[in-house]
């Protein structure tokens, strides 16, 4: 019985992990821009600005920018403070049930990005007033997930256990400016996500899940959808201020993995909006701040709570399991030197609290979310009047998230048969007053990118 009551733990924190990789802060559009810790909302300086504020496009120079980053996580989880009467199974390995797992065998991966922006009409309106139009067209990574254990956990499958996630973007942005201080924009979104699951053959049961037979190791799945973002940008002498709104986008099933995937596999990307606001001094140093909220709580997949849902619903049915995730608000500050006409420094600050809270570390297991504070360092060298190469790097403060009443004494599941049940599955084991252990998570990642900008027209 408790080998059952530590899948179910696991089944729901690898749900987690499909989910939690569309999470919009790692977006990671521009390496100029991320050399400030992406405060791009009211300071445009690159191609990928209309992926933070479609109207601040209107403010570029005709460009192309071509850029690749690398980053490098390390993550894991700790099971720890188990009462000394938890008895292991017979035959399970106890190393998952004591001490720290690493959650990245792989820590590497590699994020390409493409940008084009043009200025297409400079001239007066219906109206007399002066008005400019600009296009762009952006290919970037909203985010690019690999974790990897390298070889299968008992309690999951028979094959090592890992996840591959990719979301990646391509937006045509377009924004008018009036009276060269208004402006406002629209960006239309082709989101698309891959998805792996494997090693998780133990849940592949009508036990566990309402579509036995996508749950684990059936290659990549793919999820389309379209949706917009919409911003305005108000100049006013050397001050900017800028804000954005994306609304809910709908995206296609995940069918493979629609038996793990709250909803037959539906998950929609969240409405966020953001506010930002830039100050130049003396022309050469520019301060600028970013304010950004996610609303997770509008996604049933991430805001329900794991449990007592997983008491009367399957996993991967309409009102399954969720994984308890809070709203995010994130704050980010950013700074820009001009040293001269050849060479530019950069730095930021980002800080966001993580969507996980101490007492659902375990649901949360795989999605290891926990990093808060980064630091961010940049510079761009313009070796000639039409070309530049930028480069950002970014270091992610460890954040450790201590689990508080995390492995819950009794777990609710619907029966052997698939069918809900009114009472919840009695797992209590008596632990002296103890507890039943906790599992802590950590994360810090670290990222590097470089970049080539053309600009092919300079706007004065």
């Amino acid at each position: 019985m408790k080998l059952r009551k530590f899948k179910t733990l696991m089944l729901a924190g690898v749900t987690a992990m499909s989910l939690q990789a569309t999470k919009v802060d790692a977006l990671l559009a521009g390496v100029k821009t991320t050399g400030m810790a992406a405060t791009s909302v009211s300071h445009p300086i690159d191609a990928f600005a209309g992926a933070y504020n479609p109207a601040s496009i209107t403010n570029l120079p005709d460009r192309i920018d071509l850029g690749v980053s690398w980053v490098q996580t390390h993550q894991g989880a700790m099971v720890r403070d188990l009462p000394t009467n938890y008895l292991i199974p017979p035959g399970v390995p106890p190393s998952f049930f004591d001490g720290y797992r690493d959650g990245a065998k792989t820590p590497n991966t590699y994020v390409p990005e493409f940008g084009v922006n043009m200025g297409w009409f400079r001239g007066s309106c219906a109206f007399g007033r002066p008005v400019e139009y600009a296009t762009s067209l952006i290919l970037y990574n909203r985010n690019d997930l690999k974790t990897t254990y390298g070889k299968a956990f008992e309690l999951f499958g028979t094959t090592p256990t890992g996840l591959d996630y990719i979301h990646e973007t391509g937006a045509f942005v377009l924004a008018a400016k009036f009276d060269n201080m208004h402006s406002i924009g629209v960006a239309i979104n082709y989101n698309i996500q891959r998805l792996k699951l494997d090693g998780l053959e133990s849940f592949d049961l009508p036990s566990f899940t309402d579509a036995p037979g996508k749950t684990t190791n059936r290659g990549y799945d793919y999820s389309h959808g379209v949706g917009c973002m919409i911003g305005y940008l108000l100049e006013i002498d050397n001050i900017k201020f800028g804000i954005g709104w994306q609304p809910k986008t709908k995206m296609g099933d995940f069918d493979k993995y629609s038996g793990f995937i709250a909803d037959f596999g539906k998950f929609d990307i969240p409405m966020r909006y953001t506010a930002g606001i830039s100050y130049r001094f003396l022309c050469n140093l520019t301060v600028a701040f970013d304010y950004e909220f996610i609303k997770w709580k509008g996604i049933p997949e991430l805001q329900n709570k794991t449990f007592p849902n997983l008491a009367n619903n399957l996993l991967g049915s309409p009102n399954g399991a969720g994984f308890g995730w809070r709203n995010q608000n994130y704050f980010r500050l950013g700074f820009e030197y001009v040293m001269n006409k050849c060479f530019t420094l950069r730095a930021g600050f980002r800080h966001a609290s993580s969507p996980i809270t101490p007492k659902w570390t375990a649901v949360n297991i795989l999605t290891l979310d926990c990093m808060e504070n980064v630091v961010t360092f940049g510079a761009t060298w313009n070796f000639n009047p039409w070309h530049e190469f930028s480069f950002f790097y970014a270091a992610g403060m460890q954040k450790k998230i201590r689990g508080n009443g995390s492995i819950p004494a009794t777990i609710p599941q619907p029966n052997a048969q698939g069918q809900k049940v009114s009472l919840p599955i009695n797992f209590n084991i008596d632990t002296g007053g103890v507890g039943n252990g906790e599992i802590d998570l950590k994360q810090r990642r670290s990222a590097l990118g470089i970049a080539w900008g053309w600009k092919f027209y300079h706007k004065e």
